[in-house]
């Protein structure tokens, strides 16, 4: 099922239908859920998913939604939780259509998220009156300013006015129709330097025509030397009159309150630091000039349109994210900076979504490509290798990579992984913060908890009370807060955090002997008995890892409260909901690297084993980075992070023994939550699923993508044409040594951070990852697979299409034909790649004619997907080499090519009579060029397995 909003429409509707006032409305919705189901052909879990998980909600959560727009007849908290979760605008329209809202379409058209407001310069952060602006008045573009000396707009982000608000004035005329609440961004133009900068924002801002009381007169908050200023520019007619009137009446306390037309909580709100002003031009946001109205709207059918307020805030995170990089910032500064890092992202989640992180815009000289990414890094791989690698990955997920050696295959592999490396983890994970109370030895705890999680691989922290630590999400990290006075290495810290994977609730389960063995560090700390240690705590909680911080309490975040953590908050032993400071939160590796070993001879080395002596199962890191990577998956659908196992030197063992468990379920395809269909069996003990949480069998999610490289010599193993057919395989035989080493071209972090998010955009495909539908919904839409292949029958006016038919028709008496699953293969793999180059992901060689680019898409394709299942002597292969050859060349077969001998194919593919020394005549093919072939990829290769074949009889792919 797709992300969009139908199925949960479908359910509303049915349960619309069916309602009446005796009918319990928790079994209506199960019924509700279950037609649907049955309507679309598919499982029960998979639309009740859509609108607990895809909504954001549990089962209760939604149950509420519904009561309140049946029974209450209600249906504004349900209608604006879907708007929130719409995938676009299509989705935005039928849910108002199906609420009745006749107007919807307006609606979503003049819907703006915010204004863009520009202020007049002020050299404090605009906290109040400025001094040095008020000496340097005549360099003001207003009017007043330059009369008076004052600006209002100085006091945007004054302290004073209010503990919960600031208050803001910004120059305009009449109503802000299309505005009352949303997101509000200040610029300004620096006086000194006449470049206009983002300067902060108001992250819940709202807009009142008669504006907001702030309960002080600008009397009170104006120094004595402006008072006096503004008095003898009046008496000398320095201000004009009708300027003079209003400051006169200030002066006398007469206007008695400053009023604004916008306010912002101060706890989504915030000025910038001045080293992280964000410099642009008015044009780079779509504006020539303002004119008197200083206001203008941000949406997508405004002048100023979101992706280009998006992407400056992107800009002022990471100048302050810059800033915290320098060992020498004070402490003050630097929690400033994190303060105002934790409200962008905000506002980048709350107002953006990550809409425009993949938007291209090709006049933007930030936009890179993988291509370029590699060369920062050093490394220099072809345009078509780079195109295939990350083509075949996104459309099958599992890639061999072989060759040469040193020509790059695992850097690429680690590159590309790294790319994409879940660096703000933690804003994925939740938190929990809790004080440790009296007697506490933090410095012993971290060491006796480490030591124990070397020794048994976890440890056992309990807690009383529960609390919340009994309903978040797992996994999840607990810090603990030093609230020691005795303790004075820690006091007024939080020394430490667990990463927590498991718990039990003491009151609902009793605990296994595996956990009492995790409690044994108490002893070590406390000379404490693990029985007591049972009976003093409510929660147990498994963890795994240690995270050393060492920062005070108020350099993390209160989620809740939406302000600095205080140990306060955390009286009674209590639990807040935290986010901590970036530089304490653990980098979570987002791919494994494993070595293949020669005497590999089952999946035990990748999956472990149980071992019925002692009843235990023995996992492997590769386990765990699985079950992390469906834990992921399921938690975050279309936000979880694609994982990649790595495989170096895959061929040292043979693949068909120890990967066979992996080849058959990849194979099996995936059901509707994305899943293989078929597991991988583990064990069927219930005590190992139970004590130490490891299933009895392995679905494989859509997020896990799998690389192997592969070294051909005497010391390794071929693969066999049934594991190259069911991966998509890349050779690595190109070496360009006049363009090595590549030129130094480092990119900014901008441009990695930009790099980064399209790729992800599009892996993720909406949550999809690798999953392909086969079948439409309702009988009625293309899935998948017909949408790529009606792509690839229409591409080049049908010729791909016949290439195809004459290829599988050429090869079938020699057994060489292929099925249905290559050519949905190819289909995909060519649907994918003009995606990840329209996105400018990937590129090729002729890059801006996109007839060219089809021609070598599909040569790619061909080359990875047809040609691994040659394999054996000359007799075998010699003659259909020759009309793939043909075929390359000519880009096309004739009916009379099949009854040729090969001698007459030899001659009419190179043109020559010389059939004595076959191998010279392809080697000196090979040594020019393949540019006449219209399949050149596909050409350079049958040319290599040709010469193989007449040099020493016997020919492969790998």
């Amino acid at each position: 099922m797709s992300r969009r909003i139908d199925e949960i429409l479908d359910v509303l509707k049915e349960i619309k239908d069916m309602y009446s006032p005796e009918q319990d409305l928790e079994k209506l919705r199960k019924e509700a859920t279950e037609r649907v189901a049955k309507r679309h052909g598919v499982e029960i879990n998979t639309v009740s998913d859509k609108y607990t998980r895809q909504l954001g909600l549990n089962v209760a959560g939604f149950d509420e939604l519904l009561k309140e727009w049946i029974i209450n007849n209600n249906p504004q908290p349900l209608m604006q939780r879907l708007l929130k979760y719409a995938v676009d605008n299509r989705d935005k329209k039928r849910i108002h259509e199906f609420f009745g809202d006749s107007n919807s379409e307006k609606q979503i058209e003049t819907k703006t998220i915010g204004i863009v407001a520009n202020i007049a310069w002020a050299h404090n952060r605009w906290k109040g009156f400025d001094e040095e602006g008020f000496k340097k008045r005549d360099k003001y573009g207003f009017e007043y300013v330059k009369q008076t000396g004052l600006a209002h707009e100085w006091w945007n982000f004054y302290e004073n006015f209010s503990p919960e608000y600031y208050y803001g004035h910004v120059e305009s005329r009449g109503k802000l129709g299309k505005f009352s609440e949303g997101l509000v961004i200040f610029i300004s133009r620096n006086i000194d330097d006449g470049k206009f900068y983002l300067v902060g924002f108001y992250g819940k801002g709202e807009y009142s025509r008669e504006g907001f009381r702030t309960g002080k007169a600008l009397t009170e908050i104006l120094p004595d030397e402006a008072k006096e200023y503004l008095n003898e520019a009046i008496k000398k007619g320095d201000i004009s009159e009708k300027h003079a009137e209003y400051i006169a009446k200030v002066l006398s306390g007469e206007v008695n309150e400053v009023v604004s037309k916008l306010r912002g909580k101060k706890t989504l709100s915030t000025v910038f630091l001045p080293e992280a002003y964000v410099k642009f031009s008015p044009e780079e946001i779509g504006l020539k000039k303002f004119g008197q109205n200083k206001i203008v709207y941000i949406g997508e059918n405004e002048i100023i349109k979101p992706e280009s307020v998006y992407n400056l805030l992107l800009k002022a995170k990471q100048q302050h994210e810059e800033l915290l990089n320098n060992p020498e910032l004070p402490d003050e500064k630097r929690q400033e900076a994190e303060d105002i890092i934790k409200k962008i992202e905000w506002v980048l989640e709350e107002y953006f979504e990550g809409e425009f992180m993949g938007k291209d815009d090709s006049d933007s000289k930030n936009i890179k490509n993988l291509k370029q990414y590699f060369h920062s890094k050093g490394y220099h791989f072809p345009d078509h290798v780079i195109a295939q690698f990350y083509t075949a990955l996104k459309t099958k997920g599992f890639v061999i990579l072989s060759g040469l050696s040193g020509t790059g295959k695992t850097k690429i592999a680690l590159e590309f992984a790294e790319l994409l490396e879940d660096r703000l983890a933690g804003d994925k994970i939740p938190q929990l913060m809790v004080a440790s109370g009296p007697n506490t030895k933090a410095e012993e705890e971290i060491k006796a908890i480490e030591k124990t999680i070397e020794e048994i691989g976890y440890v056992i922290y309990a807690w009383r009370p529960a609390g919340k630590a009994k309903d978040i999400d797992l996994p999840f990290i607990l810090w603990v807060y030093d609230s020691d006075e005795k303790d004075t290495q820690y006091y007024r810290k939080v020394p430490y955090g667990l990463f927590i994977v498991d718990r039990i609730l003491k009151e609902e389960k009793e605990l296994p002997e595996s956990w009492k063995k995790g409690m044994k560090w108490v002893k070590r700390v406390y000379d404490e008995t693990v029985e007591d240690y049972i009976k003093e705590h409510d929660i147990f909680l498994k963890a795994i890892k240690v995270i050393e911080c060492d920062r005070s309490v108020s350099q993390f975040w209160d989620v809740e409260k939406e302000r600095p953590a205080r140990s306060s908050d955390m009286s009674g032993g209590g639990f807040i909901k935290v986010k901590a400071p970036k530089d304490c939160m653990p980098k979570i590796s987002n791919h494994i690297f494993l070595s293949v070993r020669p005497d590999w001879r089952d999946s035990k080395p990748l999956l472990g084993y149980y071992n019925p002596l002692d009843g235990k199962y023995y996992k492997t890191p590769l386990l765990e980075f699985i079950l992390r990577a469906i834990k992921d998956y399921e938690q975050n659908r279309e936000k979880a992070m694609p994982y990649f196992i790595i495989l170096d030197e895959m061929n040292l063992a043979h693949v068909e023994y120890y990967f066979a468990d992996f080849l058959s379920v990849l194979e099996s395809g995936r059901d509707d939550s994305g899943f293989t269909r078929e597991s991988i069996k583990l064990h069927d003990v219930d005590k190992v699923v139970e004590e130490q949480g490891i299933p009895k069998e392995l679905k494989l999610p859509p997020n896990l993508y799998i690389i192997g490289t592969v070294n051909i010599d005497e010391t390794t193993y071929m693969f066999s044409p049934k594991v190259l057919d069911r991966a998509f395989t890349i050779e690595f035989h190109d070496v360009d040594l006049e363009g090595y080493p590549p030129e130094e071209a480092k990119l900014s972090q901008e441009e990695l951070e930009n790099l980064r998010k399209r790729v992800l955009d599009d892996l993720r495909r909406s949550g999809k990852f690798l999953t392909v539908y086969k079948k439409g919904k309702d009988g009625l839409a293309k899935s998948d697979i017909e949408e790529a292949l009606k792509e690839l029958k229409n591409a080049g006016n049908g010729k791909y299409w016949q290439i195809l038919q004459q290829l599988n028709k050429t090869l079938e008496p020699y057994d060489l034909h292929f099925g249905y699953r290559v050519v949905d293969e190819i289909a995909l793999f060519f649907e994918n790649a003009k995606e990840s180059w329209k996105a400018r992901i990937i590129e090729f060689e002729n890059n801006n004619d996109e007839n060219k680019v089809n021609n070598e898409i599909f040569d790619l394709a061909l080359l990875m997907k047809i040609l691994p299942k040659f394999h054996g002597n000359r007799k075998k292969l010699e003659k259909p080499l020759l009309l793939v050859l043909k075929l390359a060349k000519k880009g096309m077969l004739d009916e009379k090519d099949a009854d040729k001998d090969v001698d007459e194919l030899f001659k009419e593919v190179f043109e020559t009579e010389n059939i004595q020394n076959k191998s010279d005549v392809v080697v000196k093919v090979l040594a020019n060029s393949t540019s006449n072939y219209t399949l050149q990829h596909t050409a350079k290769k049958v040319l290599r397995m040709l010469r193989q074949l007449y040099e020493i009889g016997f020919a492969s792919f790998s």
